[in-house]
């Protein structure tokens, strides 16, 4: 089949084998060789053992399927001394078979991230569920929730991720990998109302936002001199810790 005609082959067919049992470990080596590049991806089929080297390359280079790449190499190769020539084409076909490797490897990686994205958001939606729990436990996965949430603003200690069950702990990993290697979009916007919703959670768990904190203590520092002001900006601080934590 030449490479065009594969390459148009869409969509892909799934098909099933059936493979003499003594035979299976060698179609496996096979099928790992061919994914790491050791095989080539596509190779028209030809019989090499019909003819002689002249009778091969002859009717090669005359075959519609040949490509004009290789038909070329073909009739240049003809013109020097064969070891030199099959030296130069091992290692041609080591240098593309790591090429089609990476490409190989770069394809899974792609695929592997698209996968991220799905079970990354039905692990959000079940964190965000208990969240809105009253248990101790949910109070941590709110902690974490908001941690990712705005960082800057909710400060969270990972040791709390020590008190969760395995399942949610399970949970937030495949959130944060989510979170850390697809940068698509902020967490809050994988869930309807998302902004709303996570600032809610804030106000059900009293939750401390460290930047309006540090924004009121510089405000406390703005009425030093007036002592009515100054006093007034303390009990508004210290009521904002006492009530959030």
């Amino acid at each position: 089949m030449a490479s065009d005609d594969y390459s148009r082959l869409q969509p892909p067919v799934t098909m099933t084998l059936q493979i003499p049992a003594e035979q299976v470990a060698e179609f496996e080596q096979l099928l790992k060789d061919f994914t790491s590049g050791k095989v080539r991806a596509i190779a028209p089929a030809f019989d090499f053992d019909a003819h002689d080297y002249r009778g091969a390359a002859q009717a090669l280079v005359h075959d519609p399927d040949t490509t004009y790449a290789l038909r070329t190499r073909i009739l240049e190769d003809d013109k020097r001394d064969p070891a030199a020539a099959l030296a130069d084409a091992e290692q041609l076909h080591a240098l593309q078979a790591k090429r089609f490797a990476e490409a190989n490897s770069t394809a899974s990686v792609a695929d592997r991230r698209e996968g991220l994205e799905d079970v990354g958001i039905q692990a959000l939606q079940r964190l965000f569920k208990t969240a809105k729990g009253n248990s101790g436990q949910c109070g941590r996965v709110a902690r974490f929730l908001l941690g990712l949430y705005n960082g800057s603003r909710f400060q969270f200690d990972l040791t709390l991720l020590r008190g969760v069950d395995e399942a949610i702990f399970e949970d937030c990993v495949r959130v944060l990998r989510m979170d850390a290697l697809l940068v698509r979009r902020e967490v809050h916007e994988y869930l309807a109302n998302g902004g709303a919703e996570f600032e809610r959670l804030v106000e059900t768990w009293h939750m401390l936002d460290v930047y309006k904190l540090k924004c009121m203590v510089k405000e406390l520092g703005w009425h030093t001199a007036d002592g009515e002001s100054h006093a007034k900006a303390v009990d508004e601080v210290v009521e904002y810790v006492e009530n959030y934590h």
